[in-house]
């Protein structure tokens, strides 16, 4: 039986839930009066509120967010996208396949919401030159961005709160307890998707589309000396990531000293590139944080753990399979960062109290429940972010169109994922 203030954190805490994805309230805005009602209802202190927030992910999103500024406003991914276009000659199914590629590894080390706000301006300047309709290129492209923000610790959310709760670092996205991690799963799992989609889109696409109204060259960079800088700042604050334990800095500082060197070295276009910043999100992320916080204060977090850990703990594979396919459907209807976090600190209570190990259930939770979040624009706000675009520039999609193309490709990439993870982490 839950006691009264475990009741009113877990009404607080759904309530809040259900705002954000009715979308009746701004969903940062929802989360701090969900923090706020928590405090007021005595869940939690103020001081508890600054305690829970985990400030090093934030400073580490936002220094990763500056960098991507300033590498989009030195022209680099307009440069590289007309490249492909012309490297495709036409071919629909090649440019399809290239844009999806290059939006996945964009993805690895920007927000999939920057990487669709960053190439959709380009596919619909290259598809009216082709003459073509540009939905399918932004919604496949946004398909694609999400699928791998999980696949490095500075791609996405999920991600870094993985890297909070279990106390990892950069290199342990690519091998983990020596095992394949994030990164070996997720690009394998593309090369098999977009071999899939390749034979599709070139059956769907039946031959090549007129190039003679493009230029012979593509745009040259906007800004060379930015693309170089912005480029190396980037690369050196990576490199850093991977090394953090050998210089002995938290993640957060080390992006956010690369950000401020970058804007330093810079000299102008600051005040553009913090505006650039989507702080909703920011503060989004930071009440998140609180808002589980508060439930696990009150204990309901041990209590869901006491649940779930009958599940999970008779084999290694059941438990794997079990939070894989169980949180592959949750979050195509639920805020799946909410839902993450909420799993993680849960496998965390389970792994401390009846010895169970957390690495297996936390990569299947990590994979499945951005892979999942493809499935709907509820799960995945890149999604939405490219059908509102797509109706900015006249060309609205259908429910029936865009289920069209999510659920095939939400489906096949779960079950190939699926594959190589039980593989991975459950033989």
């Amino acid at each position: 039986m839950l006691e009264a203030t475990q009741l009113v954190a877990l009404a607080i805490f759904l309530a809040t839930v259900a705002v954000v994805i009715s979308g009746v309230v701004d969903r940062a805005l929802a989360a701090m009066a969900g923090v706020a009602l928590m405090v007021a209802a005595g869940v939690m202190g103020p001081g508890d509120v600054v305690r829970y927030v985990d400030w090093n992910i934030l400073a580490l999103l936002v220094g990763i967010w500056l960098i991507a500024g300033y590498f989009t406003a030195s022209g680099v991914p307009e440069h590289v996208a007309y490249r492909m276009l012309r490297r495709s000659r036409g071919d629909l199914a090649d440019l399809m396949i290239m844009m999806a590629v290059f939006a996945a590894l964009i993805s690895m080390f920007v927000d999939n919401v920057v990487v669709v706000l960053m190439t959709a301006p380009m596919i619909f300047s290259m598809c009216r030159l082709m003459k073509v309709d540009p939905s399918p290129f932004v919604i496949f492209t946004a398909l694609s961005a999400n699928f791998s923000g999980t696949a490095l610790l500075i791609g996405d959310l999920p991600p870094m709160m993985l890297a909070s709760v279990a106390g990892i670092g950069f290199l342990d996205f690519f091998v983990n307890r020596g095992r394949p991690a994030a990164f070996p799963i997720l690009m394998c799992t593309l090369a098999l998707l977009m071999a899939v989609y390749w034979a599709y889109f070139r059956r769907a696409s039946r031959g090549k589309v007129c190039l003679e109204s493009l230029p012979i060259e593509p745009p040259q960079v906007k800004d060379r000396r930015l693309a170089i800088l912005s480029t190396s700042f980037f690369a050196g604050t990576v490199a850093a990531l991977a090394m953090h334990e050998l210089i002995g800095l938290p993640l957060g500082m080390i992006g956010m000293c690369g950000a401020i060197a970058l804007a330093l070295v810079a000299r102008e276009g600051f005040d553009e590139r913090l505006s650039g910043i989507d702080w909703r999100a920011v503060f989004f992320y930071a009440a998140l944080f609180a808002l589980v916080g508060g439930l696990k204060k009150v204990g309901l977090i041990r209590m869901l753990a006491d649940w779930v850990v009958s599940f999970i703990a008779p084999s290694k594979l059941l438990g794997v399979s079990v939070i894989y396919w169980v949180s592959a459907g949750v979050v195509s209807v639920v805020e799946h960062d909410a839902y993450i976090l909420v799993m993680l600190n849960t496998i965390k209570e389970i792994a401390v109290h009846y010895g169970v190990d957390p690495y297996p259930l936390w990569w299947s939770l990590v994979l499945s429940g951005t892979l999942g979040s493809n499935f709907t624009m509820m799960g995945a706000p890149a999604l939405l972010v490219a059908l509102n675009i797509c109706e900015r520039e006249g060309r609205r999609v259908g429910v029936a169109e865009f289920l069209k193309m999510t659920v095939p490709f939400s489906a096949l990439s779960l079950a190939i994922c699926y594959v190589f993870t039980v593989v991975a982490w459950a033989l």
